[in-house]
């Protein structure tokens, strides 16, 4: 297990010290923050959706932002996931194309670093990771949003990105770029399409979902 599908990096985490987990971690309580960048159109694009649905919406709480909608996109596509909506042939192809459609901005560079590690008391093994470096492009004006997730939520994910790493063609996707194509996705269809009334009130139902976890 050397990739890592998340600058947490859970799922490495839990395949090098499976024994090594407190409490909170047994419960699935722990919550970790994840720092999105997007393009700044799309950031204020999401910013106008969401004032939409509190104008047309009363009953849309005033807390409801773009992490929230984020989380929602999030566990959607997660949803869709463990229904097998699509298989993981279809989920590669989807993330991709999302990769060259909507993350052109970004360059990646990968290195690999080696680390020596202790197994006991006499022996040592050295141990070879890749590292991914993420510069953006100077050119592109850039938003960051923060979104909470739960670890156990993020760590499925790397194991779904785990799975479908074979489809991949040798691309690269962490939890962090399948956020971003979710979203950027989603707003695109939004500004070709416009406000959709049934998008709208499946988001307010999910806001009841979130809310309860």
């Amino acid at each position: 297990m050397q990739k890592s599908f998340s600058r947490l990096n859970l799922l490495r985490q839990s395949y090098l010290s499976p024994f090594k987990k407190g409490i909170s971690q047994w419960l699935q309580l722990d919550i970790a923050n994840l720092t999105l960048s997007v393009p700044y159109y799309d950031y204020l694009r999401g910013q106008v959706f969401i004032d939409d649905i509190k104008t047309v919406y009363e009953e849309c709480p005033d807390s409801f932002d773009l992490a929230a909608l984020l989380s929602l996109l999030h566990d959607d596509f997660l949803y869709h996931t463990k229904k097998g909506s699509r298989n993981h042939q279809q989920t590669a192809q989807y993330l991709c194309y999302g990769q060259r459609q909507y993350l052109a901005y970004q360059t990646v560079t990968k290195r690999e670093k080696q680390t020596l590690k202790r197994v006991n008391e006499h022996t040592f093994v050295m141990s070879f990771e890749e590292e991914e470096e993420i510069e953006e492009k100077e050119d592109r004006d850039l938003a960051e949003i923060t979104i909470r997730l739960k670890e156990s939520k993020i760590q499925r994910t790397e194991i779904l990105l785990y799975d479908v790493s074979p489809y991949m063609n040798d691309q690269v996707i962490t939890v962090e770029d399948m956020l971003v194509i979710v979203y950027l996705d989603f707003i695109e269809k939004v500004k070709q399409e416009g406000n959709n009334d049934k998008v709208m009130k499946s988001i307010l139902r999910g806001l009841e979902f979130y809310k309860m976890n």
